[in-house]
């Protein structure tokens, strides 16, 4: 009997487990309509470029102690920041900061005509 509740308990651990490790994985952003338009352009590329606004964009960098994937973070990051941009009439994005617990800074210029 106390095997079959160790097995129990190891099959319902890793299951809760995968769970969460899936989650962590998991993108929750929606793309506005057109925000795939918008480009993200390094800073030093800028020219010819109107600064419209700066919008910080905010996502979870871990779920329960478990720590989410950088890249997650940040395609989640440059996805709310371009729906924003979208929102305010920008067409192109500057990350002007590094994430730092799953924040990140962004400049929206208009560029294209």
């Amino acid at each position: 009997m106390l095997i079959r509740n160790t097995q129990k308990l190891v099959l319902i651990s890793t299951v809760f487990i995968l769970g969460l490790a899936s989650l962590t994985s998991c993108t929750w952003v929606k793309n506005a309509p057109n925000s795939q338009a918008v480009r993200i352009v390094p800073a030093d590329r800028m020219m010819g470029c109107r600064l419209l606004s700066k919008a910080t964009t905010y996502t979870a960098d871990n779920i329960t102690l478990i720590k989410r994937s950088a890249k997650k973070v940040q395609e989640e990051l440059d996805a709310l920041a371009k729906n924003e941009a979208v929102e305010r009439g920008a067409d192109t994005i500057v990350r002007t900061s590094k994430v730092i617990e799953g924040k990140q800074s962004f400049d929206l210029y208009r560029c294209l005509k």
